[in-house]
């Protein structure tokens, strides 16, 4: 696996008790925030969207006033419009890698669906729709699914064998997204596909971030999701200085958490309806004991998860 980038993205990625469901939910989740970064094209917030949405309705429609439904609509129709235009970009950064086997080959838009296009070595890879319901549920905050729900779109996994030429298709239509987004997410279920993340995705530690840091595992203890870093300190870089500059640290960990192409959307969401913190904790690998810690509570969780929904 390359090297994780802190928190690591695919870390957050959907696990079950066997290998195959692993890979399945992982290559999901790979897709669905992957696309969150891909699609962060012009949709930087609310305001900028509604700014262009603006600001092409004066230039390209000759009309005094318009009601708020009809003004709804041609935002939505430019928002649409402004992904569609952005799959070229999408399809250049393809083929993908995207968990083991799996490969995202194309994005296509075949109006209302957004099809993604894989491929894979595996006879066994099977995908459910029950799956794909958890892990649009844990995505649902992300730009990319504002999208999706906005102009009412749905989504098609086109998944081909590449030994056999044989094809499979999960298919949800905008109904069933809107239906699925509108849940409430079992804490259960959620608690449990964590633990199973937090299994499966330690089995990748440890793995280097950088010359200065190693992801060395993640674990959930005391109502906390935590990561744990070895920092390789020099005069620079350090545990004291990280210590110094935690304020920082703890701002800057936040606007990751508030972009377009986060790595922790769905711990953020997962935390949230779990009620539980996020620690990441950083340890000196020559002083065990020297460690500073950049900790958000479950109430601050709560408020970044509603944030992300302000849009």
């Amino acid at each position: 696996m390359a090297a994780l980038h802190f928190p690591d993205f695919f870390c957050t990625f959907a696990v079950q008790i066997n290998k195959m469901a692993m890979q399945k939910h992982i290559a999901m989740l790979v897709l669905l925030l992957w696309m969150g970064v891909l699609c962060s094209y012009g949709q930087a917030d609310s305001m900028a969207a509604r700014s262009i949405a603006t600001d092409e309705i004066q230039e390209n429609y000759v009309v005094m006033e318009m009601d708020s439904i009809t003004t709804k609509r041609v935002e939505d129709q430019i928002l649409l419009q402004q992904f569609v235009e952005s799959i070229p970009a999408i399809n250049a950064s393809c083929p993908m890698t995207l968990y083991g086997n799996l490969t995202m080959d194309s994005l296509s838009f075949r109006n209302p669906q957004v099809c993604y296009h894989v491929s894979t070595d595996s006879k066994d890879y099977t995908q459910s729709k029950e799956d794909g319901a958890l892990m649009i549920l844990l995505s649902r905050t992300s730009h990319f699914f504002k999208i999706i729900r906005k102009c009412h779109l749905g989504l098609t996994y086109l998944v081909s064998f590449k030994d056999t030429a044989g094809e499979t298709e999960v298919v949800y239509t905008p109904d069933e997204i809107s239906n699925i987004s509108s849940q409430d997410v079992p804490r259960e279920r959620v608690l449990k596909y964590f633990y199973d993340v937090v299994k499966e995705v330690n089995k990748t530690f440890p793995a280097t971030v950088d010359q200065y840091m190693r992801i060395d595992s993640m674990t959930i203890h005391k109502g906390y999701m935590q990561y744990h870093y070895t920092v390789f300190e020099d005069k620079i870089f350090n545990i004291k200085m990280l210590k110094k500059n935690i304020e920082a640290l703890k701002a800057n960990t936040v606007h990751v958490m508030l972009s377009a192409n986060s790595s922790l959307y769905l711990n953020i969401t997962g935390c949230s309806i779990m009620d539980y913190g996020l620690r990441f904790r950083f340890v000196s690998s020559t002083h065990k004991r020297k460690h500073v810690d950049v900790v958000f509570t479950p109430d601050e969780i709560d408020e970044i998860e509603n944030s992300r929904l302000q849009w």
